[in-house]
């Protein structure tokens, strides 16, 4: 027998708040209830409860994740002074590539001491690294 399950969903802010609202108001705080009625999981309305404070003070209503959330740079000393460097160079109207990027990186771990077996700086570190501070290559 193969159990069907419901396709994964997300919520933006403003509707997990309006859950939050409605489940004090309309059901009294019976989180059973307003699961049931609202066919959200228990434990999803749970967690919204337990980061109720982080979801009211969230910039955007619209957006679906609390800023902040997700894995923390394993070295933001190094990537802040990359991104830096990116920056000069770009004002210089110079052209960066990801093999500049990678040297100009592999140069400030050295510079910084961080392990190599910690800090491999393969090609999907670089791409995310551009990624995450919204460099592209034109």
């Amino acid at each position: 027998m193969v159990v069907q399950t419901d396709s994964m969903r997300s919520y933006t802010v403003s509707t997990k708040l309006d859950v939050l609202r409605r489940l004090r108001i309309e059901f009294g705080g019976n989180l059973s209830k307003a699961s049931r009625d609202l066919s959200i999981d228990r434990k999803r309305i749970r967690e919204w409860l337990k980061h109720e404070d982080q979801l009211v003070n969230a910039t955007d209503q619209r957006k679906r994740r609390v800023l902040g959330g997700g894995k923390k740079p394993y070295a933001p000393d190094l990537e802040a002074s990359l991104f830096a460097w990116f920056e000069a160079e770009h004002q210089a109207r110079r052209l960066v590539s990801y093999n500049r990027i990678r040297s100009k990186a592999t140069e400030l771990r050295d510079d910084l001491h961080i392990d190599h077996d910690k800090l491999k700086l393969s090609d999907k570190w670089i791409f995310n690294f551009c990624k995450r501070h919204r460099i592209s290559s034109r």
